[in-house]
């Protein structure tokens, strides 16, 4: 899952000696390393990420693990109720399952299934200098390959890496500005018509 290919080694091997089907079978085969793979672990993954978080930080209201990412990374949500909710709602995810490597947190202003809006919080509100922590030689899947344990990759057992924290939450420390999008009522009841309508495409 990690779209890496490891080493050749022994695999335990199945021999089949008959397959019965119905007239006309349906085969449906879900192939290492693409997204309905990734889905397979990720969805069950999210659900005890999100249980475990937010029985530690109630303010916890959704966990995305980003299938693109092999579930190495997931984005949690919070209500930005008081500071330091991002990073103890961090530190709670990353505690539920060894494969987390990184955990955003952004609030509840952010869509956690929408990567543009993900990267613009990290962008707009995270100063990396406060936001942003490390957890040095934290226990790691075994299939990460920069993970090390000295024995090389892929290695049996799981080793250490360092993990990030990112908290993309608003500062209720700072004058924040106010989101200059246009009223989504607006956008609703927009007919593109009135103002596009005789415009030749080109």
């Amino acid at each position: 899952f990690t779209y890496l290919l490891g080493k050749e080694r022994e695999s335990p091997v199945a021999e089949v000696t008959a397959i019965t089907h119905r007239k006309d079978p349906i085969y449906y085969d879900v192939y290492n390393p693409y997204i309905d793979h990734l889905m397979h672990g990720a969805l069950p993954m999210e659900t005890d990420v999100y249980r475990k978080a937010k029985d530690a930080v109630s303010q916890v209201m959704d966990v995305h693990l980003p299938p693109e990412c092999s579930k190495f990374v997931a984005i949690v949500q919070v209500r930005n109720e008081y500071p330091g909710v991002g990073k103890q709602a961090a530190i709670a995810a990353s505690s539920g399952k060894y494969f987390m490597k990184y955990v955003v947190v952004v609030d509840e202003e952010q869509n956690p299934y929408d990567m543009h809006d993900i990267w613009w919080a990290m962008a707009m509100k995270c100063r990396p200098d406060r936001d942003i922590n490390f957890i040095k030689d934290a226990y790691i899947e075994c299939l990460d390959p920069i993970g090390t344990d000295g024995r090389g990759w892929p290695y049996t057992g799981g080793g250490v890496d360092t993990r990030v924290f990112i908290d993309a939450t608003k500062p209720l420390d700072v004058d924040y500005p106010p989101h200059c999008e246009p009223p989504k009522e607006i956008w609703e009841n927009m007919d593109l018509d009135e103002y596009i309508r005789g415009r030749k495409s080109s």
